[in-house]
């Protein structure tokens, strides 16, 4: 009885954006998505209504561009995501220059983000969960790398 699945969005043509190792395999969202970066792209989410109402998760009032890693964060402390490889989510893109991408935001927004997201993480008691820290300080590190080498680590 899977509570989290996560299936493709995928451009017009039928190519998905949405890139996961395995179909029908269960995920932890903060090691495999957040740490391992072993799942990559966009991604359509259907999550059982009860799992977030009662355990109170809600997206970050403070975060932008960057809400969704809390929220799903929240979601991954009480379950795993479930990825079935379907397109269930037709686009027609966005600008992949700037795209949501947060990696392709100036290093002030970058910074502004992660204190953010380190205000929610105290606030929703979840800053000192360790696949927090650990993802919290590899996205302190990615910063100088991206900023240096022009390239996402």
């Amino acid at each position: 009885n899977e509570k989290w699945f996560v299936t493709n969005r995928a451009l017009t043509n039928g190519k998905p954006l949405t890139l996961f190792p395995h179909p029908d395999t269960a995920y932890n969202y903060a090691w495999s998505y957040l740490i391992l970066k072993r799942l990559k792209g966009d991604a359509t989410h259907c999550i059982e209504t009860k799992l977030i109402t009662h355990n109170k998760i809600r997206f970050s009032k403070y975060v932008k561009q960057a809400e969704e890693w809390f929220f799903f964060y929240q979601v991954g402390l009480l379950t795993k995501m479930y990825y079935h490889d379907h397109n269930s989510t037709i686009t027609d893109g966005y600008d992949n220059q700037k795209g949501l991408n947060y990696r392709k935001r100036p290093i002030s927004e970058q910074l502004e983000t992660l204190s953010l997201i380190a205000f929610e993480g105290q606030k929703r008691k979840v800053l000192l969960s360790p696949s927090f820290i650990v993802y919290f300080i590899l996205r302190v590190i990615r910063i100088p790398y991206t900023l240096f080498t022009g390239k996402s680590a």
